[in-house]
């Protein structure tokens, strides 16, 4: 990807996007070239938000995997539509490194998302605890009562998080990305299960900004586009290997 500053040093974000993805590599049959030029208005820098790595799993031992990291990105990032919600979903078994895979994708592309909220989708209740934390960390104000969508939890951290889907509504406010982490409890099965919750209802009502999902659940790759996430090749857990014998000890 090359970096153009255009007129007025607006940037001007150029790529050459790799129509057909297989699994375990890219197949450079049809290129496509495309540019996306991001001015001030774009970003929304009155909903600038720092991204933050505090307590979040990042590892050492991390190596590239191009396909899928070429995947989000095609999806979330150099769509030929610059307008709509965009959504990819990471979908397959645990410990296959799906939360790692996003962890790169935010760092390496933080800049051009006016902000990043990684929520823990491990159950409802954390899930709304990730949301109020934003609102404290972004400094989001409550919203009036009447407005309160989310119930049956406490009523500030409800009155928060419901303030944060809100926010990431308002006009000018579009180049957010919501992370959803291990959502893993199905919402739809049929033994209930009192922590786990419609994920769709958790999405922001509005039109703009990207989501992506971590899960075990295939299913939720009907939201929008999906990547199955298989295990390492030789090559890269040999690089692993390597990794992580240069950590300190």
């Amino acid at each position: 990807m090359r970096y153009i500053f255009g007129l007025n040093n607006s940037l001007i974000f150029e790529t050459i996007a790799v129509n057909e993805l297989r699994q375990s590599h890219v197949t450079p049959t049809s290129h496509l070239v495309i540019r996306q030029q991001v001015t001030d208005n774009d970003i929304g820098l009155s909903f600038q938000v720092q991204f933050d790595l505090t307590g979040l799993p990042v590892s050492g031992n991390f190596v590239d995997r191009d396909a899928e990291m070429m995947q989000m990105e095609l999806s979330l990032l150099f769509s030929t539509s610059r307008h709509g919600r965009k959504i990819h979903v990471l979908h397959d078994l645990d410990g296959i490194g799906k939360t790692q895979l996003i962890i790169a994708h935010a760092r390496k592309h933080q800049e051009r998302y006016s902000a990043i909220l990684w929520l823990n989708g491990n159950s409802k209740d954390t899930l709304l605890q990730s949301l109020a934390g934003f609102a404290t960390y972004a400094g989001i104000d409550h919203i009036s009562k009447s407005t309160v969508k989310i119930t049956g939890h406490g009523e500030e951290t409800a009155e928060s998080a419901d303030a944060v889907l809100q926010w990431l509504t308002f006009k000018g406010n579009r180049r957010w990305l919501v992370i959803f982490d291990n959502v893993d409890r199905d919402y739809h099965a049929e033994v209930e299960d009192s922590q786990a919750y419609d994920i769709e209802s958790f999405f922001p009502a509005a039109d703009h900004g990207s989501i992506l999902i971590t899960t075990r659940l295939p299913h939720l790759g009907e939201f929008g586009a999906a990547t199955q996430v298989t295990r390492v090749d030789r090559d890269q857990a040999l690089q692993i290997l390597t990794n992580s014998s240069r950590l300190p000890q």
